[in-house]
């Protein structure tokens, strides 16, 4: 049976490095996401311009992308195709 109360475990040496290391997990996972939103963002640009309005449909499943290589593949490949039938995820 404990006696007295624990210490808050947010200022213990470990608490900190958990919270250190949760932190910049976070801050990566943030940056990951902010740099595949851009991408998409781009994409959109590209094949709106190229193509004109897209179909809701695949303008959702492009949005719903969270793969940064899936991204830039894409964007990429909306630079080559012919018509928009062409893009293929």
């Amino acid at each position: 049976m404990l006696i007295g109360s624990l210490p808050d475990l947010r200022e213990t040496p470990s608490g900190k490095d958990l919270i250190h290391i949760g932190r910049m997990e976070g801050k990566i996972e943030g940056e990951i996401e902010g740099e595949i939103k851009g991408k998409i963002e781009r994409l959109l640009l590209v094949l709106n311009s190229r193509f004109g309005q897209l179909d809701p449909k695949l303008k959702e499943r492009i949005e719903q992308i969270s793969a940064i290589e899936q991204a830039d593949r894409l964007l990429l490949r909306a630079l080559e195709i012919a018509s928009i039938d062409e893009l293929t995820f």
